[in-house]
């Protein structure tokens, strides 16, 4: 068993259970509503009536975008970056930055083309980031703490 999966295991086992298994992150657990999945399915639904019908009704989709945990000197990035860029021509979105390089990198990659206001970057401050992530529609995630913030908020994600 790796050494992350110790921890929850040994706090089950001194708890009295004796047939634990580490289910991955602990931010799977943060949310405390019992209808989360129903919560998900509803929202989720509400996104693809609003991108079936297009149109401007699409353009006013709040969508959250996290960057790969890539170096821009990687092939990779800039796949990933053209695919964000292609959502972001089409929705109202923001930025979320995870690492210390995000900032730059995005910048540069994208020209300084977009408005500062987009980009949001929350440091270790939880709470204003989960405030943040209830005010979306939708988000679209390279790494899984940023769809992690989302869905424990109610609202959907693919990583």
């Amino acid at each position: 068993m790796p050494n992350d999966c110790l921890i929850p295991y040994r706090i089950c086992e001194n708890s009295g259970f004796t047939h634990c298994l580490s289910m991955g992150c602990p931010s799977l657990t943060i949310s405390r509503n019992m209808n989360l999945g129903a919560i998900l399915e509803d929202k989720w639904n509400q996104v693809l009536q609003v991108l079936k019908k297009g149109g401007t009704e699409s353009k006013s989709l709040k969508v959250v975008l996290t960057l790969p945990a890539l170096k821009m000197m990687n092939e990779d990035y800039g796949y990933a970056l053209d695919l964000l860029m292609s959502i972001f021509a089409q929705h109202n979105c923001y930025f979320i930055l995870q690492s210390s390089y995000d900032r730059g990198q995005l910048m540069t990659y994208t020209k300084g083309i977009i408005n500062k206001s987009k980009v949001l970057e929350y440091d270790d401050h939880v709470e204003p980031w989960f405030d943040f992530m209830k005010t979306v529609d939708f988000v679209v995630s390279y790494r899984i703490h940023g769809s992690m913030a989302a869905i424990s908020n109610g609202v959907p994600a693919v990583i």
